[in-house]
């Protein structure tokens, strides 16, 4: 397996980023939008390299004038934020400018983001916010109406391209990935990670099919909670679509078979219901603790499979 140089898919954006920063024209605070949530330290570097003028940048957690600081615990404090701005009045080690790098935005609780705020309201002279997001919507309004929000997000043909470097995937393969995916390349690197990811699929396909009973899933569902919702929320809506004779991807052999079982026991509305259903199950995440989300899934897969 190839980790793969995400940054030489937004080349184009690069350079659209020297061109604004040539013309003046761009923002103190630059957010990246990461549509498609993949590793963006190699972008990062690329853009903080642009930015500083500096001929390379190697390690960003090492470079002078660069202030890196990334979530590892899913929260980034207002201390931290405290401790990061006072260094961005510290002397200047020759170069054009100082670049604070955080990611991702939505990992700053209301505090932190408080006081980031006041700072890319009257930025210091001659320094850049560069920030990544992976849940743009969660990212406070006022603090995006401060930042320069920038969608990053692949085309069809890259995501083949990041698939066939990486995976060393066949077209015929990468085209079955993509449409049980949705195009979603955090699934598909899932899928290739994870084997209890995938044996969960295949194992709530086998449910609804009746060839298993909800009772013998081998995989912990309080452990894959969000995952198990994930796969059954993406194949009603395969199968609402397929119902509605819309389904814009070919189904595989498999896919089929499961999809015209359920439009043979539910039209569209039930179809729809059992949707919403799952919604409000998705909503139990990290919300109620109380509820016994295996039995959740149970009851839910018993219904869907009568």
């Amino acid at each position: 397996m190839t980790d793969i140089d995400i940054s030489v898919f937004h080349a184009d954006f690069i350079e659209q980023i020297k061109a604004s920063l040539a013309q003046n024209r761009l923002a103190h605070g630059i957010l990246l939008n990461n549509i498609d949530h993949l590793p963006l330290e190699p972008l990062l570097t690329k853009l903080t390299t642009v930015l500083l003028e500096h001929d390379i940048v190697d390690d960003l957690a090492t470079a002078a004038d660069v202030f890196y600081l990334k979530s590892d615990d899913g929260q980034i404090k207002i201390d931290q934020i405290k401790n990061l701005l006072e260094g961005i009045y510290l002397t200047s080690h020759g170069a054009k400018a100082k670049v604070i790098i955080l990611c991702p935005l939505e990992a700053l609780n209301t505090s932190a983001a408080n006081a980031l705020l006041k700072s890319l309201e009257e930025p210091p002279e001659n320094t850049y916010f560069l920030m990544t997001t992976n849940q743009l919507q969660w990212i406070m309004p006022t603090l995006r109406s401060r930042v320069q929000v920038f969608d990053l997000a692949l085309t069809l043909a890259q995501k083949k391209a990041y698939l066939r470097q990486k995976y060393q995937m066949n077209d015929e393969d990468i085209a079955k990935a993509l449409a049980i995916s949705k195009a979603d390349l955090r699934v598909i690197d899932r899928i290739k990670t994870d084997k209890s990811f995938w044996q969960l699929r295949k194992e709530l396909i086998q449910v609804i099919q009746g060839q298993l009973s909800p009772l013998a899933l081998t995989i912990d569902i309080n452990a894959y909670y969000q995952d198990a919702i994930y796969w059954l929320t993406s194949l009603l809506i395969d199968a609402y679509y397929y119902r509605l004779d819309s389904l814009q991807t070919m189904p595989t052999q498999e896919q089929k078979a499961l999809l015209e079982g359920l439009i043979k026991r539910y039209d569209h509305i039930a179809l729809y219901g059992f949707y919403q259903r799952l919604l409000k199950l998705k909503a139990y995440e990290g919300k109620h603790y109380n509820v016994n989300k295996q039995l959740a899934i149970e009851s839910f897969l018993i219904e869907l499979s009568a």
